[in-house]
């Protein structure tokens, strides 16, 4: 379940209607409920499906939607999609005979959903875009969130609540101004490169907002909690989406 690059990619089709304006470039997680083990990495997992943790095959994909003010018929573009393997399915003396009839090449190894979804948007990079979206399974992930700051890529990430801190008013989150005119306004935060990391210390304020987990294949690799701020008079609303780059 694999698109390849090169000639004939989906990259290289996408319909004008999809291509301008820029298209936003989507990551989420496809859910195929199957019964018994002899389908390829049918494992109990989150299944988003049917909602809870069921038997089914789980894929990443990743498809194009244009940049249109509004989406009611709004027609997207698939640019690649590919099967997750568990690594219980992959190393469980129990899936050993679905594993051989499933055939599998030897140098198969397990790979993170997180690790899926960069390879896919690597392929497809080449189409002009606005942004990597994606939900919280993503954005939670800190080495996800990094790597896409490593190439440049703007992105639109949902963060479960567990990840979100409440931060002093005096501690500082923003890059300093400059001295001198002032800019005018960027379309995207400023790259975190560009930042100068200060951190919020032992601040009392700096406390978690709620603690939900469930695992959906996103597991292996750290994460790191986001910062926020109220705004003066106002509450913030718990879960409420906070900008980063």
């Amino acid at each position: 379940m694999g698109v390849r690059g090169g000639p004939g990619h989906l990259v290289d089709r996408v319909p004008g209607n999809i291509r301008g304006p820029r298209p936003a470039l989507i990551v989420d997680d496809v859910a195929l409920v199957k019964k018994g083990r002899m389908s390829v990495a049918a494992y109990r997992q989150w299944c988003g499906a049917t909602g809870k943790v069921d038997e089914c095959q789980g894929a990443v994909d990743l498809y194009a939607a244009p940049g249109q003010r509004r989406n009611a018929g709004q027609t997207t573009w698939p640019l690649g999609m590919r099967l997750y393997v568990p690594k219980g399915w992959l190393q469980g003396p129990e899936y050993a005979l679905a594993r051989e009839g499933a055939r599998l090449p030897s140098g198969i190894r397990f790979r993170t959903k997180h690790e899926i979804a960069l390879d896919l948007i690597d392929r497809a990079r080449a189409l002009p875009h606005a942004a990597i979206v994606g939900a919280a399974g993503y954005g939670d992930n800190m080495e996800f969130r990094r790597a896409l700051r490593d190439r440049l890529e703007p992105n639109v990430l949902g963060v479960s609540p567990s990840q979100l801190r409440v931060i002093d008013a005096g501690v500082p989150i923003a890059p300093p101004r400059a001295n001198g005119r002032p800019r005018r306004p960027e379309t995207h935060p400023t790259h975190a490169a560009q930042a100068k990391r200060e951190s919020p210390g032992g601040s009392r304020d700096a406390s978690p907002i709620g603690s939900h987990r469930v695992e959906r294949g996103h597991e292996g690799t750290p994460r790191q909690p986001l910062l926020a701020r109220p705004r003066a008079g106002r509450r913030r609303r718990q879960g409420a989406p906070v900008r980063h780059g």
